[in-house]
């Protein structure tokens, strides 16, 4: 059963879920990430259904791979709060290496070795270029200037 959102502009939608929305509040304020961008995050990669798992395996509300959940301590992916902070905190942890959020938006979804040896988002394919913009749209953000603009 799909959670209830309400549809604010652009922006990700807010869930309902009482749950999942204080576990990505409080993820974003643990790990100093923008609200915004977390919920983004959830909203794209589970439409903010804990339960989901991915054809390719990623699991939870914010789609966490296994072995990337291991290391970021991750016990219990489908626990929203659990995963809502592994997440931020893996989000916390790629700015801090990128130190752009496009760059750490694509990290999180292509992995951090494609970003390292394609840094240029003109060398991005067109998948993680549109989950870069999707995802910035989602949070409310305005077009990053450096991101090659494509068909959405």
């Amino acid at each position: 059963m799909s959670p209830t959102v309400h549809v604010v502009g652009n922006a990700a939608p807010h869930p309902t879920d009482r749950i999942v929305a204080q576990a990505l509040l409080d993820a974003a304020k643990r790990f100093n990430v923008p609200h915004e961008l977390v919920r983004a995050v959830a909203w794209r990669e589970s439409r903010y259904k804990p339960s989901l798992v991915s054809p390719k395996g990623a699991q939870g509300l914010m789609q966490i791979m296994p072995a990337t959940g291991k290391g970021l301590g991750l016990a219990d992916p489908f626990n929203p709060m659990q995963n809502a902070a592994a997440g931020a905190k893996y989000l916390r942890q790629l700015h801090t290496q990128y130190r752009q959020w496009p760059q750490a938006l694509a990290a999180y979804n292509w992995g951090s070795g494609n970003v390292n040896r394609h840094p240029d988002p003109n060398q991005w394919p067109q998948g993680v270029v549109e989950y870069v913009l999707r995802v910035w749209d989602a949070a409310g953000w305005k077009l990053p200037s450096a991101i090659p603009v494509v068909q959405l």
